[in-house]
């Protein structure tokens, strides 16, 4: 996550503002991130709760949610489905039945 979240926000995310798009990403930045989010999917699978307990400390969780919120704005503008899909999983993921999280990402 840490990895991610210094290549893709390296100089703090983009500001936002209404009609503006995200700069474009190198696709080996978005390759690696899709890669890392399926690994994390895929980890889920095997124990949620730990991915759940460990993503959601308080300094990977900031993290996570602004790597989520960044991925969610990109894919709108830029046409990737599959980084998309991955990280709406990740999402439904780190909070799915667990209440502490949800307080965080709501």
């Amino acid at each position: 996550v840490s990895l991610i979240y210094g290549v893709l926000l390296h100089s703090g995310a983009p500001q936002r503002a209404d009609g503006d798009r995200p700069p474009p990403a190198a696709d080996h930045t978005l390759d690696m991130t899709l890669e890392v989010i399926r690994l994390l999917n895929y980890v889920s699978l095997l124990d949620l709760n730990v991915v759940q307990c460990v993503l959601g400390g308080e300094g990977l969780s900031l993290q996570l949610r602004h790597i989520c919120s960044y991925l969610l704005w990109y894919c709108t503008h830029h046409k990737r489905e599959a980084l998309l899909n991955e990280a709406i999983l990740l999402v439904g993921n780190f909070v799915v039945l667990n209440d502490e999280n949800q307080v965080l990402v709501s």
